[in-house]
This record gives structure tokens, sequence and C-alpha cells, in this order.
């Protein structure tokens, strides 16, 4: 085994593996279900599994590297221009619309994109700025940009969605900070964390429209809507508590079964994310078995691209922002892989990330 081996986390890996796969199954239920939103499956997934990523990326968030930081913001765009691109002359877009509207209409709505490493290079920059107030204010700092997020009046460029997922960022990056003080807490964490996802999640909902809580409530004469604090309250509950399953499960996973195949997944996430919804659509039938084999197909065809693409010199870089393989074969000092490659975002390659100890 290779020092980089030795030096990667494989519980990190584990959790970015199953991660994945939870969204290519996410992504197969939601393309071939009539009515994907009272899909039990659906629902469970949904609930948690991008959170899980936003979590991770806090955890191995190192504020005293900003260059690293602005080169894996940088690392994280190309693939969202590059494939975006692609949808727009391959998807016959160009015979409808112009590029500018079509661009415009992305920096409106990204989530219609690759959101999720659009949202996670904005949420990087707003760690750089929370590590800045930090050295002022103290941890404070966070709490205070994750206030900002909820009361600016912004609808485009994901700050919606940064809104939502800037939180998992900052708990996973507060966590981490804090994980040698709570060890006497963490086999509370398992039961909890059970116990709290069984109970909420029949009030979480994907869409607020969804909530099906009494509108308004009557207080000392008052009428409170209770809504958005049971729909806010529900989507936080289920992401954290979620999470916390998830890790578990890669931790037992890979510890006491040896399913090394998650931690190989997991490294190659970043790509299997960007690849498999060009498959995921292969079927037209709506049903169990259109799920399952939209699921398999898609995930085995976006191994298959990742191997085309990675011989091609420079596709790699374009399509997926960074070689999965670069950091180990780069690095001048095998020793030092750590030190010299770690990877600050997520899916986008966890480099030499450790849980404290």
């Amino acid at each position: 085994m290779t020092a980089s081996a030795q030096n990667r986390n494989p519980i990190v890996d584990a959790s970015k593996g199953l991660a994945i796969l939870l969204v290519v199954l996410g992504h197969a239920v939601q393309a071939h279900t009539q009515d994907f939103d009272r899909s039990l499956l659906f629902r469970f997934i949904c609930s948690f599994h991008m959170a899980l990523f936003f979590f991770l990326s806090g955890w191995v968030f190192n504020p005293n590297s900003h260059a690293r930081i602005k080169k894996t913001i940088l690392r994280l765009l190309p693939p969202v221009a590059s494939w975006y691109m692609l949808s727009y002359i391959l998807g016959g877009f160009y015979k409808i619309e112009s590029l500018p509207n079509y661009l415009a209409r992305f920096l409106a709505r990204p989530d219609a994109g690759l959101w999720f490493l659009w949202v996670l290079a904005f949420g990087l920059l707003a760690m750089m700025a929370g590590r800045l107030l930090e050295l002022r204010i103290g941890r404070v700092a966070y709490l205070f940009l994750i206030v900002l997020f909820f009361i600016a009046p912004i609808r485009y460029l994901g700050v919606p969605l940064l809104r939502y997922y800037f939180p998992c960022i900052v708990t996973g990056y507060l966590l981490r900070n804090a994980v040698v003080d709570m060890k006497r807490f963490l086999p509370y964490v398992l039961p909890i964390s059970l116990v709290v996802f069984v109970a909420v999640f029949p009030f979480w909902h994907r869409t607020y429209e969804q909530v099906t809580a009494p509108a308004q409530v009557i207080i000392e004469g008052h009428q409170l809507s209770i809504r958005p604090f049971v729909y806010i309250g529900a989507k936080y509950a289920e992401a954290c508590s979620g999470s916390a399953l998830a890790v578990w499960t890669a931790f037992l996973l890979y510890n006491y079964l040896r399913m090394t195949l998650l931690q190989w997944l997991g490294r190659r996430s970043l790509e299997i994310y960007v690849s498999h919804q060009l498959f995921i659509y292969a079927f037209p039938a709506r049903s169990a078995i259109a799920i399952a084999g939209a699921f398999c197909f898609a995930l085995a065809m976006s191994l298959i691209v990742i191997q085309v693409i990675g011989r091609i010199p420079g596709a790699r870089e374009l399509l997926y922002g960074v070689p999965w393989m670069s950091c180990e074969m780069r690095a001048p000092n095998p020793g030092n892989v750590e030190e010299q490659c770690t990877q600050l975002a997520l899916p986008a390659n966890l480099r030499g990330a450790y849980w404290n100890k």
C-alpha cells in the first residue's frame, strides 16, 4: 500500500461512497416514479443525502490554508461550466434560446444544473469569510453568517440553496474541532440519531407547500404560524440525524464487513455525481424494476465513462475538475501527501482527511 493510500481516511471515503450511492438511487426513484414525493424511499434518501456531503465538507475544512481552499473552489467550477455547455449543445437548447438567455437562466436557478458543486464553492468562500471573522469575534461569526444568509433577500446565484446547506458545512467544521471533548458522548449518538430520525420523518417534506402542519395557532390571543418552524425544524433534524446514521453505517460496513467498495466509490464520488445523470433516464417505464435497472445502469456507465474520459488528455480537468489520482501521483514527497494534497471539498476527493482521535 502506498503512503498516500495509508494517509487517506477510509471512513470519510466510505461515507462518501454510501452517499453517492444514495444520490444515484434517489435520482433513479425520481426519474421513474410518477409522484416521487410520495415515495417513502425517495423521502428517506432526500431527507439527508446532500446534507451529508456538506457536513463532510465542513469536517475536512482547513481554515489555515487559504491557498488550498481557493484552489479547490476553482476546481469545482469547471465541471459546472463544461457540462452545462455540453447540455446546451447536445440537449438541443441552442435551437430554442440564445446562449446568454441560457446562462442567465442558470445563474437565476443553478439548481437546474450541477448545483452541488456551485453551492459548495460559494459555501467554502463563506467559510473563508467566517474564519476571518472568527479570529476577531470568535465562533459566533459563523452564526452571524448563517443569520445573514437567512435574512438576505436574494433568490439568485444559488443563495436559497446555500441558505439551507451552509449550516451543514458549519456543523461539520465545528464538530470536528469539538470531537475530542465529545468522545464520551459518541456511544449515544447512534441511538439518539435513530430515535430522532424515525420520530421526525413523518413531518419531513421536500417542499414547503407539502407541509401538513396547521397554518396558525392561537397563543395568548395572537395568531402564530407554526408551519415554517415545522418545515425548517424537520429539515435540519433529519439532515443531522440522517447524516450521523449514514456515517455510523459506513463505519460499521467498512470496519466489520470490510466493504472496501464503498471506499473505492467514495474516491470517485465527484465523477459519479457528474456522470450518472446522463444515464438515469435510460428506462422509459415507471416501476420498481425500472428504478433498479436505472440505478445499476447509471452507476455502471458512469464508471465506464470515468475510465474513458480519464484517458483523454485534459478531459479529466475540464469535465471533472480534478483527476481522482492526481494528488497521489503528483506529490513530490509521498510521505507528506496529507500536507501537500488535502482536498477540502466533497465530493471532490477528500484526500488526507483525518478523524481527530
